[in-house]
C-alpha cells in the first residue's frame, strides 16, 4: 500500500506506529530504487510538512500489519498559520 508518493504535496508528516515501510526513489530512467526500510517509531514525510516542498520518494508498506490505523498522521493547519493539529488515522 502506498503511502506517500513522490512529487506529490506535502503539507503533513506521518509516524509510523507498528509495522515497516519501505522508502522509494525514482532514479533517472524512472526505475524505483529502494533507499531505506523505516520501523515502528520513526517519522515520514516531515521534511515536506517543515519546507513545503514536493516529496522527495515514495513511502509504500512493507507488511500487511502496516495499515491506516497504524500510522499516526500530523499536518499543518495552514502555511501562514503556526498552528499544528494531530489526528490519528
Amino acid at each position: 500500500m502506498e503511502i506517500i508518493r513522490e512529487g506529490d504535496g506535502g503539507d503533513f508528516m506521518l509516524m509510523l506506529i507498528s509495522g515497516k515501510v519501505e522508502v522509494h526513489k525514482r532514479d533517472r530512467w524512472n526505475t524505483p530504487q529502494l533507499l531505506a526500510t523505516v520501523e515502528a517509531g520513526r517519522t515520514l514525510g516531515e521534511m515536506s510538512m517543515i519546507d513545503g516542498e514536493a516529496r522527495f520518494a515514495t513511502c509504500i508498506a512493507a507488511r500487511p500489519r502496516c495499515s491506516p490505523s497504524s500510522i499516526a498522521k500530523t499536518w499543518r493547519a495552514s502555511s501562514s498559520s503556526n498552528r499544528c493539529s494531530a489526528r490519528r488515522s
